[in-house]
């Protein structure tokens, strides 16, 4: 068994074909399929379920790919933890942050990093957090920026940034509008418009609030929209402190009145991760700048 056997493997259960995966992979497809046949009779189980169409994987065959996936991830790291020990501050480092946080650190985290930690090349990715996760578990991610709620994943250890506040987005002419600080209960009969359910912000409105007390007629992809709308007087909105940069001067931001009040800013990396001292070097920098 070796790590090309395992790539071989793993492109024929993404692609169900074996001839696809042989030009995937380089190689002819009866070369593929002896290869795999003789890494079955290795192992001693059927791993995939063969016709004249299709591939599918056997019961065991999920649970072997899926510890094939992890195999080549961490020989893709001790390759990684070889390459950066003469200079560990050095080569490129892929972080994900997400939409709701994004536009408000990555100009600072870019000159900073520039500034600081010059020999790392930093290349940012912006998505939702399902996907950042995905992406860091694959290794094709060092490190995501999140934020709470984040379940418990397998792998994944997330840090502390920052706890950050949240607040209420009125029109002005809104009634609520000359309030110091509003309390859940006082938004019930308001029209509350929010984020999809692919965003952070969007799962804390409905740990604060029921599903049923957020409109189901609007769901917007980012912060922008939200604003405007509010701005228009069509809705009032939950934002983070970072956000409120964004308001101008026809919206209202109250502090939130609530024991849920806050939303925690977290940076995630892979628990056997090769570049823990770029990872300080970024969190330091984020603690900073958050």
């Amino acid at each position: 068994m070796n790590l090309r056997i395992l790539e071989y493997l793993i492109t024929v259960a993404e692609l169900g074909h074996f001839t696809k995966a042989a030009k995937k992979c380089y190689v002819s497809q009866p070369t593929l399929s002896t290869q795999l046949k003789k890494l079955e009779d290795q192992l001693g189980v059927v791993i995939f379920e063969r016709d004249n169409k299709n591939v599918m994987l056997t019961q065991a065959g999920i649970k072997i790919v899926n510890q094939a996936k992890q195999v080549l991830l961490e020989a893709k790291e001790l390759t990684m933890i070889a390459k950066n020990s003469a200079n560990p501050l050095s080569g490129k480092f892929k972080l994900g942050i997400i939409p709701t946080i994004g536009p408000y650190i990555i100009p600072d985290v870019l000159k900073l990093v520039k500034k600081e930690l010059s020999n790392i090349k930093l290349i940012i990715v912006e998505d939702v957090v399902e996907n950042l996760v995905q992406d860091l578990r694959s290794g094709e991610l060092d490190a995501v920026v999140v934020s709470s709620p984040t379940r418990c994943i397998k792998g994944i250890d997330f840090k502390t940034i920052k706890d950050e506040a949240l607040f209420v987005a009125v029109n002005e002419d809104h009634a609520l509008a000359q309030k110091k600080k509003i309390t859940p209960s006082e938004l019930l009969k308001e029209q509350l418009i929010s984020l999809d359910e692919s965003h952070c912000l969007r799962k804390i409105m409905t740990n604060i609030f029921d599903e049923s007390h957020i409109s189901k007629d609007f769901k917007a992809s980012n912060l922008t929209t939200l604003i405007h709308l509010v701005a228009q007087n069509q809705g009032i909105t939950i934002l983070p402190k970072m956000a409120l940069v964004d308001c101008p001067k026809t919206i209202k931001t109250i502090p939130l009145d609530c024991d849920d009040n806050v939303r925690t800013i977290k940076i995630g990396a892979r628990s056997l991760n090769s570049r823990i001292d770029a990872l300080e070097g970024i969190k330091s920098l984020l603690k900073n700048i958050c």
